[in-house]
């Protein structure tokens, strides 16, 4: 049997453990939403219309997000889509884009 106190820390480690498991790390960094009807990825938009005009920069910094939110799920998933389609996803900052590798 455990001491009262012994068991109170056991159940506080045990709770936090519970909400540890619980805690999504990459919802954290990329944080997905939307503002107006433009979608957002860590509070910069994905695209622009008529009466939200977005600085282009904003958007290409927005879609290097989305790459490189992508390129990690890639990662964490061991080999899924780390050539998927003969492309590979590249994060460049402000430039993201999709590069096929040369062929031979």
């Amino acid at each position: 049997m455990l001491a009262p106190a012994r068991r109170r820390r056991l159940e506080a480690s045990s709770s936090a453990l519970a909400a540890l498991k619980r805690t999504t790390v990459l919802a954290d960094v990329f944080r997905i939403w939307f503002d107006g009807s433009c979608g957002t990825i860590s509070g910069l938009r994905l695209g622009r219309t008529a009466q939200q005009a977005v600085e282009w920069d904003e958007i290409n910094a927005a879609w290097g997000q989305a790459v490189l939110l992508l390129a990690t799920l890639a990662r964490v998933r061991r080999g899924w889509g780390r050539r998927r389609g003969g492309a590979r996803a590249r994060s460049l900052g402000r430039q993201p884009g999709a590069r096929r590798p040369p062929a031979g």
